[in-house]
């Protein structure tokens, strides 16, 4: 992986780590988006559901959450595999 993509994909994952209040490997209370009104930041997650995201995996229309993969526990955003019988290169992404 080249540089720009690595230091991409960091900034994504901090964005992310941000918007759900900073917290990582902790239970934590969904953000409010009210709270960052007016000091420049954007809310990415409101900590509740997938609004405002589009799931896509490969082999399957855009929108389809394929086997409930992408979820929101705790306020905080998660992948989970565990509906997968075996992976069929079924990989997806969030838009």
């Amino acid at each position: 992986m080249n540089g720009s993509v690595s230091r991409f994909l960091l900034a994504l994952t901090l964005a992310a780590v941000a918007a759900a209040g900073g917290c990582v490997g902790r239970e934590a209370s969904a953000p409010d988006p009210a709270t960052a009104a007016g000091d420049g930041w954007v809310s990415l997650f409101n900590g509740r559901d997938l609004d405002g995201w589009t799931p896509k995996f490969a082999k399957h229309e855009a929108g389809l959450n394929y086997k409930d993969t992408f979820r929101v526990e705790n306020g905080l955003l998660k992948v989970s595999y565990d509906a997968y019988e075996k992976f069929d290169g079924e990989f997806g992404h969030l838009f």
